[in-house]
């Protein structure tokens, strides 16, 4: 069975590796250098199964069981696609042909359908590319982007997104190399990850959910590396119902996770619909250039 270990930083390439803390079975290592933070000694057949069915069937923020967050939600990831394509719009006038890389329940695919592009989207769910395919009549190719043989034909993309999964990948260099090779000239790769730098920190250190902890400076200096041209680099503000904000907060900020299944129902009942934004992911516009 194959294990994801690095003995050297993916960004810097520095071999200072410090324990940052452990949790459970998994060891957090800390750069000396750069101060990224990564799961380390990760089996690559555990992260396949654990985008199984059972992890659709329930939330996986913790609120709450047995009710389908991902379609109950469906109003929230369509405000976050909508931002997302305000912010392609600026680099990107005319809709072209896009690859979504960790397209879950399709949200952003039909968003970005609708407006005229031509999409196709890659997800490491078998429920999240079948519940596309029946509600958005999109097919989704199944696999682990940066790992397996995908059949996407030979085809070439203007933009490649990659909408909160480098921090969930066992080996995000291995993505953007990836989407490199799949760009047109001069295409485009949008990326938003969790900013480990933000201050008000609801930062959640449990892997597998998250492996991999940037900050805007080191994420940077890892598109570059690999034949990127950063044109934008800023916070992104990432939206939220009020139940899960309140129940990341209380959990990683706080530190108080047990008042959480007594608050956090009541606000989802009061404030259904209502949306909450918060700038602690990154937002990366970049563009390919020849490799360095």
């Amino acid at each position: 069975m194959p294990v994801i270990s690095y003995n050297k930083c993916i960004i810097c390439d520095s071999d200072r590796l410090y324990l940052f803390r452990k949790r459970g079975q998994f060891e957090l290592l800390r750069c000396g250098q750069c101060k990224l933070i990564f799961c380390n000694k990760i089996e690559l057949e555990k992260i396949r199964k654990f985008y199984s069915e059972d992890y659709f069937e329930k939330n996986p923020v913790g609120i709450g069981d047995n009710f389908n967050y991902y379609e109950n939600k469906g109003f929230v990831f369509r405000y976050h696609a909508k931002a997302i394509l305000k912010q392609i719009e600026k680099y990107r006038k005319e809709p072209g042909r896009l690859l979504d890389v960790g397209a879950g329940f399709g949200y952003f695919l039909d968003e970005m359908h609708l407006k005229g592009w031509e999409v196709f989207g890659v997800d490491a769910s078998k429920r999240g590319c079948s519940y596309t395919k029946e509600h958005f009549k999109m097919p989704l190719i199944y696999g682990l982007f940066e790992y397996d043989n995908l059949d996407l034909n030979q085809l070439q993309f203007d933009v490649i997104t990659l909408l909160d999964v480098l921090d969930h990948s066992t080996a995000p260099h291995k993505m953007l190399v990836k989407a490199h090779s799949l760009l047109k000239p001069n295409g485009l790769v949008v990326s938003v990850a969790v900013n480990i730098d933000w201050w008000f920190k609801i930062i959640d250190f449990r892997p597998p959910v998250h492996l991999f902890w940037f900050s805007e400076r080191n994420l940077s200096r890892l598109y570059q590396k690999l034949g990127f041209r950063i044109l934008v680099i800023r916070p992104f503000w990432v939206p939220f119902t009020v139940d899960e904000f309140v129940r990341k907060a209380l959990t990683h900020f706080f530190r108080f996770p047990q008042l959480a299944p007594y608050i956090c129902p009541a606000l989802s009942y009061l404030f259904k619909n209502t949306i909450i934004k918060w700038p602690d992911e990154t937002l990366i516009i970049a563009q390919k250039v020849d490799k360095v």
